[in-house]
C-alpha cells in the first residue's frame, strides 16, 4: 500500500478541505497543506516541488483544477508529481477531460476512508506504473464527439476502471436505498 508523506490539496471550500485531510490523516498521510486556488498551488510548487501528490478539486473559481493540472503536467520542474482530480462524476465527459489535461487519475469527492484510501493507493501506484512510459495519440469517441488522448495505455485503462468501479458503487447505493412510500 503506497501511503504518500505530503499531500497538497488544492480545494475552495474549506469544509471540503477539512474532511479531506481528516481522512488523509486517520490513513497516515504525514502532511498536507490545503491552498485554495490554482494559482496558489502553482506559486507553491514552483517553489517546494517535494510533495507527493496534488490532490484538486476541479470546480474552482479563477482557474479550475483541470487548467492547474494541465500547467502542473506542463512544467518541466512539476511534470512528474502525480494529480489526482477530485470530481463528482455528474459530468459524463470528466473522466476525459481529466485524460485530456494530463491527469494521473481521478477520486470522487466522498471522502469515506473505505473507499477513498484505496482509490488514492490505487491512483497513486497506476502514475508511478506509468510514469516516463511513451504514449501515442490516439482517438476515441465518446458522449457524441471525437476526442483525442495522449497518455499512456495503462493510464487510461487504469482511469476508465476507476471510472467504472465508481458508477458501479453509485449504482449499488441506489439500489440499497429504501423505496419511498407511495400514499
Amino acid at each position: 500500500m503506497t501511503i504518500p508523506g505530503k499531500v497538497l490539496i488544492v480545494e475552495d471550500m474549506i469544509v471540503q478541505a477539512m474532511r479531506l485531510q481528516q481522512v488523509l490523516a486517520t490513513a497516515g498521510v504525514t502532511t498536507t497543506k490545503v491552498v485554495k486556488s490554482g494559482q496558489e498551488a502553482l506559486s507553491l510548487l514552483g517553489e517546494d516541488q517535494s510533495w507527493d501528490v496534488v490532490i484538486s478539486d476541479v470546480n474552482m473559481p479563477e482557474m479550475d483544477g483541470f487548467e492547474l493540472c494541465k500547467r502542473l503536467k506542463s512544467q518541466p520542474q512539476t511534470k512528474q508529481i502525480p494529480v489526482l482530480l477530485l470530481v463528482s462524476l455528474k459530468d459524463a465527459a470528466e473522466p476525459i477531460k481529466a485524460l485530456q489535461y494530463g491527469a494521473d487519475n481521478f477520486l470522487v469527492k466522498e471522502y469515506e476512508k473505505e473507499y477513498f484510501v484505496p482509490q488514492l493507493n490505487a491512483a497513486l501506484e497506476n502514475a508511478k506504473a506509468s510514469d516516463g512510459v511513451e504514449s501515442q495519440p490516439f482517438n476515441v469517441f465518446y458522449n457524441g464527439a471525437w476526442h483525442e488522448i495522449n497518455r499512456p495505455a495503462s493510464q487510461v485503462a487504469a482511469l476508465m476502471t476507476a471510472a467504472y468501479s465508481m458508477a458501479m458503487r453509485e449504482k449499488s447505493a441506489r439500489h440499497r436505498e429504501p423505496a419511498a412510500s407511495k400514499p
